[in-house]
């Protein structure tokens, strides 16, 4: 069990303690000044070690993980939710028996239903007791849940009522009237028509016209010297035709001179 201060430093009041919790029972734990005045079960480790007003109660467990803890006073640094009023001399903090706990339930009606309200909020968890009553170990057990009484007059089975079957109407039975076979008209085939075959016509053939070669006439002879050799040579071209195709043969002569 550890305490922080408002500043936020945290140190020990209990190191380790020994001792076993009954289900629904109580473990007191009180500082070695007042040990005399109450029947503790465990004492803080040191006589130095103190709580006062605004400061943090935490229990962990072996692995130092936080179980649970109470933060009170306006300048608390840690707490759940919201830290609850710090008491007064001769005043105390005790955990609610449920959510509508009131100082007076707690005194008279819920004094022997346990303290095991936990909402996670310090302010609606706590009461503030001007009369303490510290509990320990050797303190009876006190379990929240009532004991449900057996009823002692059970209510009557009710007599169960059957329910009338309702009459079946027969349907009308039904008569199959015969239906009547038409009668079947023949249709008339019709007469097939003599098929007379067409004459094929005659092809006549088509006398393809002869091409004749149309000649040109002979284009100016072009006349060229040669003196060094004596000789005029002269050169032309003759067009000739055929159809739709022209040719141009050439033709060359020389002479003496």
């Amino acid at each position: 069990m550890r305490k922080k201060v408002s500043g936020g430093t945290e140190s020990a009041l209990v190191a380790s303690m020994s001792g076993t919790i009954k289900a629904y029972g109580f473990f007191l734990i009180v500082h070695p000044d007042v040990s005399a005045s109450y029947q503790y079960d465990n004492l803080y480790s040191s006589g130095s070690y103190a709580i006062a007003n605004n400061n943090t109660v935490i229990l962990k467990n072996d692995s130092d993980i936080v179980i649970d803890k109470v933060g009170y006073g306006d300048t608390a640094s840690d707490f759940e939710t919201q830290s609850v009023i710090g008491p007064g001399s001769g005043e105390s903090l005790e955990r609610k028996a449920s959510n509508t706990s009131t100082l007076a339930s707690m005194t008279n009606g819920e004094s022997f239903n346990g303290n095991s309200y936990d909402s996670n909020n310090n302010y609606n968890d706590f009461i503030l007791r001007n009369i303490p009553e510290p509990q320990d170990s050797s303190s009876p057990i006190e379990d929240l849940e009532e004991e449900v009484s057996p009823t002692e007059n059970p209510a009557e089975e009710p007599t169960a009522i059957p329910t009338e079957i309702p009459t079946q109407t027969p349907y009308p039975t039904f008569t199959p009237t015969p239906t009547e076979e038409p009668t079947i008209t023949p249709v008339n085939t019709p007469t097939p028509t003599e098929y007379i075959p067409t004459e094929e016509p005659t092809t006549t053939p088509t006398d393809i016209p002869e091409i004749t070669a149309t000649p040109t006439p002979i284009a100016s002879t072009a006349k060229y010297e040669f003196p060094f050799i004596g000789l005029t040579c002269g050169y032309t071209s003759r067009v000739v035709r055929f159809g739709f195709i022209i040719f141009r043969v050439p033709i060359f002569s020389c002479t003496k001179f």
